[in-house]
């Protein structure tokens, strides 16, 4: 960035000094073109800057904001708290520790005349 503002003051000098120079010469046409390219760039400059800038104020603002937070919370503050993430009303179905122990019921076993136990 700091290539681009060089190069746009220097395009600005540039294109000020032509534009006086070339008053009442026959070519002045010539010079405003030139001029004209030259504003062209430094108005894309600009806009890309003010985009960047602005860009960087919305990180700010959040940054702020997260440390306002964090102030409020450690000064012991209430914290926005999240859901208690119940899913019934979602999906009715057991939790994983029911389902694991209705795998665990005995099983009935067929015993035979030549088991040894």
């Amino acid at each position: 960035m700091m290539v681009f503002s060089g190069l746009s003051a220097a395009f600005g000098l540039v294109s000020a000094i032509a534009l006086y120079a070339s008053l009442g010469s026959p070519n002045a046409k010539v010079v405003m073109l030139g001029v004209a390219a030259f504003c062209s760039v430094i108005a894309v400059h600009q806009t890309v800057s003010f985009a960047m800038a602005y860009q960087l104020k919305q990180r700010f603002k959040s940054g702020r904001a997260e440390t306002k937070q964090r102030e409020k919370l450690d000064a012991g503050g209430a914290a926005a708290s999240i859901g208690s993430g119940a899913t019934t009303e979602f999906i009715n179905v057991g939790s994983v520790t029911e389902n694991t122990t209705e795998l665990l019921d005995a099983v009935p076993r067929v015993r035979r005349a030549n088991d040894v136990r």
